[in-house]
């Protein structure tokens, strides 16, 4: 299966400066730009790790080889838009929102699929891990810290974004 997200609202705001700010105990203005910059970072590493749209948009998924069930990627879909199978639009399907699974009732040997996905309100379980990474690399701003490996997900945001990564990631 290929995918893409083709539209998305913007991932800024779901976690605010402030908020970050609180995390790191930074109580001055001296290091905002630098925080500011981890924010965005962080915040697209939680959305590739999990698999999820942490926002609502719509996407695309592609399936080369017939197959009466696909489940849809990027989590959260709330509607399918448009099903065409090899190049003609076709209503020959069903979604089941709680499976996340588009049941097609037509062979094919190419199925698009286009679709509506992504979370309304950002879990706190998210919304935490992009804080802890943030918090990280503000305090850990070299890729080695004497005694431990700086370079990787911090254990504790991995958890966390753990609790809503879809399966197959």
């Amino acid at each position: 299966m290929y995918k893409k997200i083709v539209s998305q609202a913007p991932l800024t705001g779901l976690v605010t400066l402030e908020e970050v700010k609180r995390q790191c105990r930074v109580f001055t203005t001296f290091e905002d730009a630098y925080l500011s910059s981890l924010i965005p970072t962080y915040t697209k590493m939680a959305q590739s790790y999990t698999g999820r749209m942490l926002t609502q948009g719509s996407a695309v998924a592609v399936v080369h080889s017939w197959q009466s069930s696909v489940i849809l990627p990027f989590g959260e879909v709330t509607e399918v838009t448009k099903l065409v199978l090899d190049n003609t639009e076709s209503t020959e399907f069903t979604f089941d929102d709680i499976s996340q699974k588009i049941f097609i009732n037509a062979p094919y040997a190419t199925a698009r699929i286009e679709f509506n996905a992504g979370y309304a309100t950002l879990p706190e379980s998210v919304k935490q891990a992009i804080l802890v990474m943030c918090s990280t690399a503000y305090n850990n701003r070299d890729d080695f810290v004497l005694g431990q490996s700086a370079n990787q997900m911090p254990s504790t945001s991995r958890d966390l974004l753990d609790r809503v990564r879809l399966p197959w990631q």
